[in-house]
């Protein structure tokens, strides 16, 4: 399996690279440890695959790291050319690729998501083409959700690539009314998933309230004409049978109940989900909640 960790949004002077639960968690407290952790927990599942393929490291896999791989995931479109105008000095030159991990600018526009979708698309090619029988698995973190979502419906996914899991933590799910119209400006291809997990905390402030009344730059019409929502479940009825949706009660409330969704204690059940076969996780859950549940406070895996 390849388990890829997608990252919401950063600050414009703490880009992704500086994450360290989302690439270098690799310790007692850290997101990435117990995502392994939670993986080995069930019978026959004896190794971790977080940021590997074909058992080995991202970062050592050939063809995924260097400049050659970043000029392949880079857009080349009209939408880098004026974001490069619009947002002069946010895109470092790491910007696809660190140490062979896929990153997006993290930035808090509409279209950078966009962007970071398609070049998620061409990152999935790319592991597709390089180890065309491993199984695929994608863990995102609020606003890297939609990055994998637009990924999924942009069109530059290969046909052959499928993400067999995905877990959502803290999505915030849009839906805008444009006159009677219900438009979904991240759209999720359903055909291209197994199962998605979609975990939220209820006490969690950014996931809704602040997604709502910030939800980016004014890059798109449809934002700035329209009614603009944020869900902690897709509203799309086209999509809503390929999400498995939990309600995960955190002691931390506010911001803080939006950054504990990638702790430890959340490590642990993206990696049971991962590892769980056909209808095995509601169980798992239930013994899941009654032992680690609810998160506590200042869980945030780094």
């Amino acid at each position: 399996m390849a388990t890829l960790i997608i990252h919401g949004t950063m600050t414009p002077k703490a880009f992704a690279y500086s994450a360290k639960w989302w690439w270098d968690s690799w310790y007692e407290n850290g997101f990435l440890y117990h995502v392994a952790k939670g993986m080995q927990t069930l019978m026959g599942s004896s190794k971790d695959d977080v940021w590997k393929i074909c058992g080995k490291p991202v970062c050592e896999t050939k063809g995924l790291t260097g400049n050659s791989s970043s000029e392949q995931l880079r857009d080349h479109s009209m939408t880098e050319k004026l974001s490069a105008i619009m947002l002069p000095g946010k895109l470092p030159e790491t910007y696809w690729a660190h140490k062979g991990h896929f990153m997006w600018s993290g930035s808090d526009s509409h279209m950078l998501r966009e962007q970071g979708g398609r070049a998620l698309a061409r990152y999935l090619n790319l592991i597709k083409k390089i180890a065309p029988h491993e199984p695929i698995r994608i863990i995102a973190h609020s606003h890297g959700c939609n990055v994998v979502k637009h990924a999924s419906s942009c069109g530059l996914l290969d046909s052959c690539v499928h993400i067999e899991r995905a877990i959502f933590l803290a999505c915030p799910h849009f839906s805008i009314q444009v006159l009677r119209k219900i438009k979904y400006p991240y759209k999720l291809e359903p055909s291209k998933f197994g199962q998605i997990l979609n975990l939220y905390s209820p006490f969690d402030s950014v996931q809704v309230k602040i997604a709502q009344e910030y939800p980016g730059s004014p890059d798109n019409m449809d934002f700035t004409i329209g009614t603009v929502k944020a869900n902690r479940e897709d509203q799309n009825p086209e999509t809503k049978r390929t999400y498995i949706n939990y309600e995960i009660p955190t002691m931390d409330i506010g911001i803080k109940a939006h950054t504990v969704m990638h702790g430890h204690t959340l490590g642990t059940l993206c990696g049971i989900f991962l590892s769980c076969k056909g209808d095995e996780f509601n169980d798992a859950y239930e013994y899941f909640k009654e032992k680690y549940l609810p998160v506590p406070n200042n869980d945030f895996g780094e």
